[in-house]
């Protein structure tokens, strides 16, 4: 069986950089809700099951913080060793192996422009499914009311101030389609948590 590798990484801190990177991509001008969507929809579920490849998964933040244990966990899987693996990759003149720590630094950006502390905690609960089984932080949707879920979700998240509305119309109609989409996401995943219960 072949294997390959796939990212994962806290669904809070990707939405910021899918955030910024939408931003310069002048996202900012529609004003339909594609920004948000594209934003703060969950990652798409690696489906093992349909797979012919093996997984090996490894995390973002692992990556950054212990490139050679990781990158060597990928070697091993694959069946290439460290050395092999790194042996022809060349950064600024010199093999990457003696080097790795120097191009593989620790990061970690809150992306507080666009993200209110709130905001990090609407996102933990829209993607809370994907964060559980990933170990990363998040909050149970069940231990929310509707009621609290609905008056929550109504205030606008902080990148929203951001986006170019030509009219008082147009802001009605995106606010509109946002809570639409926004309760079905609610919806949806409270009825998927009472179903695994």
């Amino acid at each position: 069986m072949r294997t390959g590798s796939y990212n994962s990484r806290n669904n809070v801190v990707c939405a910021g950089g899918m955030i910024r990177c939408l931003k310069e991509s002048d996202y900012f001008s529609r004003t339909d809700t594609v920004l948000l969507r594209a934003a703060l929809e969950s990652p798409e579920e690696w489906n093992e099951k349909e797979s012919v490849w093996g997984n090996i998964e490894v995390k973002f933040e692992e990556l950054k913080c212990n490139p050679q244990s990781v990158i060597k966990k990928i070697g091993d899987g694959i069946g290439i060793s460290f050395d092999n693996l790194l042996d022809h990759t060349i950064y600024n003149g010199e093999i990457a192996y003696q080097n790795i720590e120097k191009i593989i630094k620790p990061v970690y950006n809150p992306y507080e422009e666009f993200l209110s502390q709130f905001d990090k905690m609407h996102i933990a609960i829209l993607s809370s499914e994907w964060q559980k089984k990933r170990g990363y932080p998040y909050i149970d949707i069940m231990d929310i009311t509707r009621k609290d879920l609905q008056e929550m979700f109504l205030r606008e998240f902080r990148f929203e101030k951001d986006i170019l509305f030509g009219n008082q119309e147009e802001y009605l109609r995106y606010r509109q389609s946002r809570q639409r989409w926004l309760w079905r996401q609610l919806l949806a995943l409270r009825f998927r948590v009472t179903m695994k219960e």
